[in-house]
């Protein structure tokens, strides 16, 4: 029987480094423009209707909980839902994870298992390394597209060929040069003062009908131990209906 224990990761040491790695998953979209428009709006702060994504790949380097490399197969719709299978090899047989996270949720299923585990307290969030995370903050931080609450007009300011945007506990802000996407940050303080900060480099784009979206990209942060680097294969679908985030549901040919 599927049921849900908040116990499953609440207890382990590693866990926020766990969470902060699952932000990494939702890195697809298109860079936007150099200049701002002249009504104030983000660039390409929406996706063709009906589109998605589904990417192939791989996440390595040092992940704590993880081991030094995590198998990923994802669908992100062009509403900012997704849905992400994750395998790691293990001594006993490879482990299956399938998570699942939109704006209004953000879940962990243990598919050996059978039992689900809540991200967050919030609906929709990612409790890591001090704060919580939304997919769109996420989709924002490894794609520089804005989607949901962050594309507000007037949330941004165009700073020296940066985008910034300053919320109540982080700021978030990404680099463009010829037009391209280069680098993305985001930085949040916790209660005590400490500074956080995490940050991924475009190794490679991929054109695509979203546009350049980042096929390869490196991660480093305070929380890292260090360099991490997620590469994967990506092909432009139709959007699926909800069927995909169904998490019993297995995708064709495996």
């Amino acid at each position: 029987m599927v049921h849900v224990d908040r116990r499953f990761f609440w207890g382990r040491p590693w866990r926020g480094v766990r969470y902060a790695l699952l932000i990494g998953l939702a890195s697809c979209a298109s860079s936007i423009a150099e200049r701002p428009r002249a009504d104030g709006e983000l660039p390409g702060a929406s996706l063709p209707v009906g589109s998605a994504l589904h990417l192939r790949g791989e996440l390595r380097g040092p992940l704590p909980g993880w081991g030094p490399r995590v198998q990923i197969e994802a669908w992100l719709r062009e509403d900012g839902w997704l849905r992400a299978d994750l395998r790691t090899p293990a001594e006993r047989g490879t482990t299956h994870e399938v998570l699942l996270w939109t704006p209004e949720v953000a879940l962990l299923l243990d598919r050996q298992a059978g039992r689900f585990t809540e991200l967050g307290d919030s609906a929709g969030r990612i409790e890591a390394l001090g704060t919580d995370f939304r997919v769109e903050e996420a989709i924002w931080m490894l794609s520089g597209r804005a989607l949901g609450e962050l594309a507000r007009p007037g949330s941004w300011e165009w700073v020296r060929a940066q985008w910034r945007y300053r919320g109540p506990d982080r700021g978030l802000r990404s680099l463009q040069r010829g037009g391209e996407l280069r680098w993305t940050e985001m930085v949040w303080r916790e209660d005590d003062g400490r500074v956080h900060r995490l940050r991924a480099d475009v190794e490679e784009l991929q054109a695509t009908p979203w546009g350049a979206v980042p096929r390869a990209l490196s991660l480093e942060g305070t929380d890292l131990d260090g360099r991490a680097l997620l590469r994967w294969q990506i092909e432009p679908i139709v959007a699926l209906g909800d069927s995909i985030y169904d998490p019993l549901w297995e995708p064709s040919g495996r």
